[in-house]
């Protein structure tokens, strides 16, 4: 909760970089490694905009008496807020209290000896300040993501705010609008992540006073390996989004999916409910279906298509429907057949496919 409120205790994460900067001079240690979930994302305590609904205000002071004790003074203020902290003895006491009457509350203490040391914070007001009014920068990034996971990954890689959107979900225009309004930053990328919303983000500039880069990105591994080439950019100059595209290591990416009806596309044929694969159009290639006995077989035919000796990195990010045990044995069949391909696994949170996977050079 501390984390998510932004209020971090400044040693214990300094101990934290300590070590972390011991560990990676180990031998045999990665230089960085990410914090892409490997599980599903557990939902935050706090909002965006947090409202403090009781007892916001957290009153803190030293009160100097002889005619009380500690148990006397906590029994005095205990109805008048909570999170209460009596310390101290010998006539001095430190007393912490959230209330919604700290003038209240010293005067109640007032009573019973001389209140110093006296300070009460709006706890809403700060957290506001820490979390939602953040200062200005040169550049934001809004990304559509189709699942909670993908929105962590793409925080991590930098966006400042995400939107869900994909298959039969598409953001609408005026969804776009508010999260680019949201950025605080006069230079907004915009990464719509889904070929059918690319129409949507390029129609929110005339609507904003924000310069807004749209980044043509027809999949979320599309989205993905841009981030990491905009995050390679000076944030004071603006990027040709096709340029980030061009530049990126991606050469294949597609997705597990249930079909969901009887087709024929590409003069391959499935029926409704068939697992199968979704290859996206990539380099002037089309789209394209891949059957398989099971998942495992589909992605192993999607990374021989693109090519094994080119391939380094294969990353599969699993949806919603999917255990991370399901991922792992299906990462473990892919690193069998490819021993000298990496294969990652993350959680997407995807509820149209069962995996979504990148292949990259």
């Amino acid at each position: 909760m501390l984390k998510e409120a932004k209020v971090v205790d400044a040693g214990g994460q300094g101990f934290v970089y300590f070590m972390e900067g011991a560990l990676r001079m180990l031998p045999g240690r990665a230089p960085y490694t990410t914090a892409f979930p490997r599980r599903p994302v557990r939902r935050t305590t706090f909002t965006a905009r947090q409202k403090v609904e009781e007892h916001r205000f957290c009153t803190e002071f030293v009160l100097a008496t002889r005619s009380l004790s500690a148990q006397a003074l906590r029994d005095l203020l205990a109805s008048h807020g909570d999170s209460l902290i009596v310390a101290g003895g010998d006539g001095a006491f430190r007393v912490h209290i959230h209330t919604d009457y700290p003038q209240k509350v010293m005067e109640l203490a007032r009573a019973h000896g001389d209140v110093s040391r006296s300070k009460f914070d709006n706890m809403e007001e700060q957290h506001n300040v820490l979390v939602v009014d953040r200062e200005s920068k040169p550049r934001g990034i809004v990304c559509v993501v189709p699942g909670d996971g993908f929105a962590k990954i793409c925080k991590e890689l930098g966006a400042d705010v995400t939107v869900f959107g994909g298959a039969t979900m598409n953001p609408s225009v005026k969804d776009l609008l508010v999260a680019v309004n949201k950025v605080l930053a006069p230079v907004v990328y915009l990464f719509p992540n889904d070929k059918n919303v690319i129409a949507a983000a390029r129609a929110v500039q005339p609507l904003t006073d924000r310069t807004v880069v749209v980044v043509p990105t027809r999949s979320i591994s599309d989205g993905i390996a841009a981030l990491f080439g905009l995050l390679a950019e000076p944030a004071d100059q603006t990027t040709d989004p096709e340029r980030l595209l061009a530049q990126t290591t991606l050469v294949a990416s597609g997705s597990v999916v249930r079909a969901g009806r009887d087709a024929t596309f590409g003069g391959t044929s499935v029926k409704q409910g068939e697992l199968m694969g979704a290859v996206d159009a990539r380099d002037g290639k089309p789209e394209s279906i891949i059957k398989g006995k099971d998942a495992t077989a589909i992605l192993l035919a999607m990374v021989r298509e693109a090519g094994p000796e080119d391939v380094s990195l294969v990353t599969v990010y699993y949806g919603s429907v999917r255990k991370l045990k399901d991922a792992e044995t299906l990462a473990q069949a892919l690193q069998a057949a490819y021993p000298k391909t990496a294969v990652e696994v993350y959680y997407g949170g995807q509820t149209a496919s069962d995996y979504v996977i990148s292949i990259e050079r």
